[in-house]
């Protein structure tokens, strides 16, 4: 009997060992999607702390889903990248790309449409409209909401499509206890059904 136990004890602390930590990727507190699909936060470590104001840098992995750029943010700016690319390009480069491809017109319209590309990919409350009533659960394409702790929906939120991006704590968050929730949407900013909570503290000290 006692050998019996022994060997249980000796297979619960292998299997606690297995399973790790805390760290990014390792654990996972949230809803898979319909078809599996899944937003799982690489870095950083759940539980970790910040102060007020901090930038956050998230590491982001999605399973059985691609990340995209939402339909109402693409732009002819989008389609003018495809001709030069951004990286090796300047914004007149791009401008006469885009002009040339017949997606804008005359200089007023391509300073609108530069001056569109240098935002950054992602923004705060962006006035996109949301159908809160309806959920897409087989899409396998979209971009993810962040929500601040009990937000939700229309709520103040920030729109991302990337693996990687920072968040920008608010500088008068209170200290204590504090979740960040990851949801999945498809192209038109409507529910997929997953989501992933990020919790965190913050000290004010």
């Amino acid at each position: 009997m006692r050998v019996i136990l022994r060997l249980a004890i000796a297979f619960s602390l292998l299997a606690a060992t297995a399973c790790g930590g805390s760290s990014g990727g390792d654990s996972f507190s949230g809803t898979v999607g319909e078809n599996g699909q899944k937003l799982v936060i690489m870095s950083p470590a759940d539980n970790s702390v910040f102060l007020p104001g901090q930038t956050i840098s998230f590491v982001v992995e999605t399973e059985n889903f691609s990340l995209a750029v939402p339909l109402d943010r693409r732009t002819s700016t989008e389609e003018a990248k495809h001709h030069i690319d951004p990286n090796e390009a300047d914004i007149e480069e791009l401008a006469e790309a885009a002009e040339a491809a017949g997606l804008i017109e005359g200089d007023e319209a391509a300073d609108e449409e530069m001056a569109m590309m240098e935002e950054s990919e992602h923004s705060s409350e962006d006035g996109h409209s949301h159908d809160e009533s309806s959920t897409h659960g087989h899409a396998v394409e979209g971009h993810y909401h962040v929500y601040l702790d009990g937000a939700q929906d229309t709520d103040a939120h920030v729109t991302e499509w990337a693996n990687d991006f920072e968040y920008a704590l608010p500088n008068e968050i209170s200290a204590g206890n504090h979740s960040l929730r990851f949801e999945l949407r498809d192209n038109e900013h409507v529910k997929v059904g997953a989501e992933t909570i990020y919790f965190f503290s913050v000290d004010a000290n």
